[in-house]
């Protein structure tokens, strides 16, 4: 994901938002031997909110329509095939 996308957070609503800012904090154990990358994104929301998520948290919009829409054609008339 970057900015200017459209995304959906992944557990909640499909409402759509933005993504307007990304930040990429390091994050280190106590020891300091293991570190790792956690990548936040801020997300202006088509409600007029903003808000960080994580990475993980969101999905593409494209993503969820195109899942919504296959999961409808499969559920009402059987399989589909998928080109």
């Amino acid at each position: 994901m970057k900015i200017g996308d459209l995304v959906c957070r992944s557990y909640r609503d499909s409402m759509p938002g933005i993504v307007v800012d990304e930040t990429i904090d390091i994050v280190t154990a106590n020891n300091e031997e293991t570190a790792y990358e956690e990548c936040w994104l801020v997300v202006q929301w088509s409600d007029g909110t903003q808000s960080e998520e994580l990475y993980e948290e969101l999905d593409l919009y494209e993503d969820v329509l195109y899942s919504i829409d296959v999961y409808n054609k499969t559920s009402i008339g059987g399989p589909v095939e998928i080109s």
